[in-house]
């Protein structure tokens, strides 16, 4: 699964790169995050709960320990065949509803499309 606002980053060990999806903020100024998967769209368009059933304060809360989940599983390898890269993310920053709204469809994207079970997700976007 790749993402947008990858950066590669060379460690001070020249054998050794790290990626990192990080935010950026888009024409209007406002943060946003690329997914480059064919089916994300379709995930967020037609099977995602509307943005309308989430709080901001809920979403930041939810991404805040889903990233740190995310990045332990990238640091340690585990799932290596669907987490290519780190999150970036600082959950002191404002990154407003529509951006914690697609980062955390981002999680229950991967939990929907390859079955990866992340503790975070709230049980209803859960795939059975």
């Amino acid at each position: 699964m790749s993402f947008g606002c990858l950066s590669q980053q060379n460690s001070s060990k020249k054998d050794k790169a790290q990626h990192e999806m990080k935010p950026s903020k888009n024409d209007d100024g406002e943060w946003d995050l690329t997914v480059i998967d064919t089916e994300f769209d379709y995930f967020l368009n037609a099977i995602a709960k509307p943005i309308s059933q989430y709080s901001e304060s809920f979403l930041k809360t939810k991404n805040t320990f889903l990233v740190n989940e995310w990045n332990s599983y990238y640091s340690t390898g585990q799932y290596r065949n669907i987490i290519e890269s780190g999150i970036d993310y600082n959950p002191r920053e404002n990154y407003g509803i529509k951006f914690e709204y697609k980062l955390y469809q981002v999680f229950a994207y991967v939990n929907w499309k390859y079955g990866l079970r992340m503790t975070g997700l709230s049980g209803s976007e859960i795939r059975i």
